[in-house]
């Protein structure tokens, strides 16, 4: 998940006219999502010390913007993130219940969104994890008051479980910490309220919260802190975590923007781009797939760049006015009218000119082109913004009522179109086929029974949501065949508990498929039956994510076939655990040598 934080010079303007002259020198974080993520903004013209304020935030699965200093979001809303007052998904932008006016900024995580309103931090949303910063752990539908943040906050960054802030110069988290992504020097107790980050009390000018750790400009160097054991993503040249704040390798001056997300972080320094951490599908952007312990050069960003975002695992930025793209493209996220992955940057179809603004979310990305805002990528979840939910689109398009309203009638791939379809003519022949004919009756996740699934096809299952999926009960999951399984679609299973996965049946497993497993949440691999492991197909075992086989204990890690630990490269093995390493090691061997 990835978020992204933006520079905004404040002078007063706003609306859809005022965007591109409301933008300064950027800087982008989260979301998930990593997660989610926020926008990063740009303005060569403007002084890049000036306060920070997002216009436009792409979460893991919702988006958030500002028009005419009010608060509009659109996407998926399990947990209210939206903030007006519901659960439902919306299509198209709908208002912030109380935030018509005064909002300066505002950020998109996982499945919480902030924003700053006449210079207050207001939350709402997802807050188990007491990400929404007001003394509870109670979620909330309408936006709610951070605690001791009601003047001064410049700046504002939802990360996936977590949020920071920038209060009269001073670095404040709050939300989970088993990181240490707070930065208070401790990694075991949540905070429900703001606490300060060690060290960093004056002179932050940017702030990005991520899916486990999170970075700052502080007096124009980059610092970082909380999960690094992962991928490296602090950026200090090693696989190490730290609770307080550390200095990435390099960037002691010079930085103007910085974005974190789930498992990569980027920055702008002196107008290039640099990227370091996980790399499976080249979101990093020097070319390759392997892990970057330390800031690298992304290939051909050498100078231009003015804003960075940086999500789970794609990248996108602002290159002398254009958007460019690279990492995981297969829902469409890079934008260039293609559905594969880039391990460079590639240019964004239609946005050679004229970008001010940029922010990638799970997977998905916005940007402002000549005062209009696009989105383009992933877009089951309505975070498009088209109207209407959507299969990914691979090039931008506008969204509703910010600029030119998107006016194309959706097509028989729509999932749920945006008005019921015209009554039928009165004619002795047949009516042409409607898309409400083609689509696949929806489903009440949370009713189902084990009974009821036998009846589920595998075409409804291949538009099942992540909210659908998470609230699924174990006892149906059990009863999903490999049919079934091997139909819904990856981005659903990024909502798979725990409880959930361990009941499914080992043949089941066996039926998923490499995006899949990739997919699957890191606490739910870690309630893997040891039999389930090692049904995993191969090519899918793979696919897993280091953080992910980082989790094994040794019975799961025991449990991995011979032609699965084959399967994996040296660049794989180097990555885990010592202790898991080690058993993999042994497997890979055992294969070669019956080869």
């Amino acid at each position: 998940m990835s978020n992204s934080l933006v520079p905004m010079y404040r002078n007063g303007n706003s609306g859809p006219r005022r965007f591109a002259q409301a933008l300064a020198a950027a800087i982008v974080g989260l979301s998930s999502l990593a997660i989610g993520t926020n926008l990063a903004l740009a303005d060569a013209n403007e002084n890049p010390a000036s306060a920070f304020q997002p216009l436009l935030s792409a979460g893991e699965y919702h988006t958030c913007a500002i028009l005419d200093g009010a608060a509009k979001c659109w996407g998926a809303n399990d947990d209210g993130q939206l903030g007006n007052g519901s659960d439902d998904s919306a299509f198209s932008p709908v208002d912030v219940t109380g935030l018509s006016s005064g909002v300066t900024a505002i950020s998109a995580g996982g499945n919480h969104s902030c924003a700053i309103v006449s210079g207050a931090a207001k939350c709402w949303g997802a807050n188990a994890d007491a990400q929404l910063g007001n003394a509870s752990t109670t979620g909330s539908y309408a936006p709610v008051d951070v605690t001791g943040l009601g003047s001064g906050v410049t700046a504002i960054s939802a990360g996936r479980y977590h949020t920071c802030a920038i209060v009269s110069g001073a670095a404040k988290c709050w939300g989970r910490n088993d990181n240490g992504q707070l930065g208070n020097g401790t990694e075991t107790e949540n905070e429900t309220s703001p606490v300060n980050v060690t060290g960093l009390g004056s002179g932050v000018t940017a702030i990005s919260a991520g899916h486990n750790y999170s970075c700052a400009i502080v007096s124009g160097a980059a610092k970082c802190w909380g999960n690094g054991t992962t991928a490296g993503q602090l950026g200090i040249g090693s696989y190490t975590s730290s609770a307080t704040p550390v200095d990435p390798i390099g960037l002691g001056s010079g930085v103007t923007a910085i974005s974190t997300n789930g498992w990569h972080t980027c920055a702008v320094v002196g107008g290039a781009a640099k990227c370091w951490g996980m790399n499976p599908y080249g979101s990093i952007g020097d070319g390759t797939d392997e892990y970057r312990t330390s800031p690298v050069d992304v290939t051909g960003l050498g100078s231009g760049v003015t804003a960075i975002s940086a999500s789970t695992y794609h990248t996108c930025a602002i290159v002398s006015g254009a958007a460019k793209c690279w990492g995981r493209g297969l829902e469409g996220q890079l934008g260039n009218g293609a559905n594969s992955n880039e391990t460079s940057a590639v240019n964004v179809t239609g946005l050679g000119s004229g970008v001010t603004a940029i922010s990638v979310g799970g997977a998905h990305s916005c940007a402002v082109v000549d005062s209009t805002a696009k989105c383009w990528g992933g877009g089951r979840e309505g975070q498009l913004g088209k109207g209407f939910a959507d299969t990914p689109g691979n090039v931008a398009d506008s969204v509703v009522g910010f600029g030119t309203a998107f006016t194309t009638t959706p097509t028989s791939t729509t999932i749920a179109p945006p008005a019921p379809p015209p009554a039928a003519p009165e004619t002795t022949t047949a009516p042409p086929m409607t898309t409400e004919s083609t689509t696949p009756p929806p489903f009440n996740a949370s009713a189902l029974r084990p009974a009821d699934v036998a009846n589920i096809s595998p075409e409804q299952l291949r538009t099942i949501r992540p909210a659908q999926v998470n609230r699924l009960a174990p006892g149906v999951v059990a009863t999903l065949n490999p049919r079934q399984v091997a139909a819904i679609p990856p981005v659903a299973l990024t909502r798979l508990r725990g409880s959930q996965l361990s009941a499914m049946t080992v043949e089941a497993v066996a039926a998923l498929g490499p995006e899949q497993v990739a997919a699957i949440p890191v606490a739910a691999i870690d309630a893997m039956r040891p039999a389930q492991v090692a049904a995993i197909p191969p090519a899918a075992f793979a696919a897993m994510t280091p953080q992910q086989m980082g989790t094994f204990s040794p019975a799961q890690a025991r449990s991995v076939t011979p032609e699965q630990a084959a399967a994996l490269t040296p660049r794989q093995l180097r990555t885990l655990p010592a202790d898991v390493r080690r058993i993999l090691q042994k497997a890979a061997a055992k294969a070669n040598n019956n080869g």
